[in-house]
């Protein structure tokens, strides 16, 4: 019984534990189906390499909308610039104000805003959350590609002046996306089961998650051009490693000085395929300077490649980018000298981002981990792996005790058995040795041979 109480409380113990920290799953645009909304039948399917991880808030209380996480703004933005949506608040008169007459400007890292005005939406993201009025901006015209596939807009998790975007939020979430490329967690708090502490790194960041670049060196060769001014963000919907156009081509460079033929190409540098004889590891790693004194945001081969079905043959997942037309993939003039650390690294890499100290140090600091893809990468992995663990336990601490009970049952019936055999053997040596002493059976009436004087003969 007190083993059993023992039992039920670890495991509520750890259940609670696992629930702790609030999560907004993360689903591939190409999980994305049946979607609770009016303008499904209008949305446009992308290929896997332009898919997207998207969340499905409300912003009108009645249906949930796809939408991307935009780590390097706190614009939260709704794209009505993208043909299917015609989002009006006199449709939502209670969950919906306009303010067509205050007009803003966005420039995100793939579209500026032509024409764009404020509105206040009650947005809900799930019900663990609650729901909030605030701000967004409704783009209604845009240059640029305004979100990927089915994306009705951009949530801004970017760190700005206002921190309180979203309820709920304490100063710390964190991003894991799964390494077959499917779904994710957004996680407000930190889950150290996603943690392989075999590589840990932290990095100072502005506003937007934004972080200095000081340096960048393809294994122990000299730094490669770059400007003075360089910076780094974070983009879960990016499928590539974005680099500025010059820096990029001196990366390949290096590459191609070590082996790495990447001639074979369409002509477009974001899709470039490439050959490698022999194991990848060899290939050197990509270092980002942050600051001299900090240790580098590495960029290893099994995150700048991607195996293919062909041997010795990779997916090139570095990209060139640039503000001018080419063949490179355009981003805006705001964002023409960022790296853009996209879903190949933080496939490969838990990211933490954590503001906790804004108040304090005006600094926020991004916390990386080597992403643990195994089983055990979550509490409740690891509640059920223990439960599981408790029950084969119990299972083989029950086999032993019921083993045990047999074979006491089986020495008791042995000593009973020895025990009565012992008794029969007593009586009977008792009866025997007492005929050669004191007992004598009685007289036979019938028998002619007594010798006493009274004996009879019947006949």
């Amino acid at each position: 019984m007190l083993r059993s109480l023992h039992f039920l409380l670890l495991t509520l113990l750890l259940v609670i534990t696992a629930k702790a920290l609030k999560r907004l799953p993360l689903v591939n645009e190409k999980s994305f189906a049946d979607q609770n909304s009016p303008f499904t039948a209008m949305m446009d399917t992308q290929s896997l390499k332009t898919s997207s991880y998207l969340v499905a808030p409300s912003f009108d209380g009645k249906y949930t909308y796809p939408m991307n996480v935009a780590l390097y703004s706190n614009v939260t933005v709704l794209l009505g610039c993208k043909g299917y949506i015609g989002y009006s608040c006199s449709n939502f008169s209670q969950e919906c104000t306009d303010h067509p007459n205050i007009l803003q400007v966005v420039e995100f890292p793939y579209f500026t805003s032509v024409l764009a005005h404020q509105m206040q939406i009650r947005l809900t993201l799930d019900d663990d959350f609650g729901s909030k009025f605030m701000n967004v901006t409704y783009v209604k015209s845009c240059l640029g590609t305004p979100g990927k596939g089915n994306s009705y807009g951009y949530l801004g998790f970017g760190v700005g002046k206002n921190n309180n975007n979203f309820p709920g939020l304490d100063g710390t979430f964190s991003v894991f996306l799964s390494d077959d490329g499917t779904s994710g967690e957004l996680i407000f708090g930190e889950d150290s089961f996603k943690e392989d502490t075999s590589y840990r790194n932290t990095i100072p960041a502005a506003f937007g998650w934004q972080f200095p670049v000081v340096e960048v060196n393809v294994g122990n060769d000299p730094p490669v051009p770059i400007n003075a001014t360089f910076f780094g963000i974070f983009d879960m919907n990016l499928p590539y490693i974005g680099v500025p156009l010059l820096t990029y081509k001196s990366i390949m460079n290096s590459l191609s000085n070590k082996g790495l033929d990447c001639s074979s190409t369409t002509g477009n540098l974001t899709d470039y395929t490439c050959e490698y004889t022999g194991d990848i590891s060899n290939l050197p790693t990509i270092h980002i300077t942050v600051n001299p004194s900090l240790d580098p945001i590495e960029i290893p081969p099994d995150v700048y490649l991607q195996a293919t079905s062909n041997n010795n043959i990779y997916k090139l997942l570095l990209v060139g980018t640039s503000p001018l037309p080419s063949n490179a993939l355009y981003v805006t003039p705001v964002y023409a000298l960022s790296i853009i650390l996209g879903q190949p690294y933080m496939i490969k890499y838990y990211c933490i981002f954590d503001y906790s100290f804004q108040d304090m140090t005006s600094v926020n600091v991004i916390r990386i981990y080597k992403a643990n893809q195994g089983l055990l990468n979550s509490m409740l992995a690891v509640v059920i792996v223990i439960l599981f663990a408790m029950a084969l336990v119990g299972f083989a601490i029950s086999g032993i005790y019921k083993y045990r009970d047999k074979l006491k049952k089986k020495r008791d019936e042995e000593n009973i058995k020895r025990t009565i055999d012992e008794i029969n053997r007593n009586i009977n040596s008792s009866i025997y040795s007492s005929s050669n002493s004191q007992y004598k059976p009685p007289l036979n009436p019938y028998s002619v041979n007594r010798d006493d004087e009274a004996s009879v003969v019947y006949s």
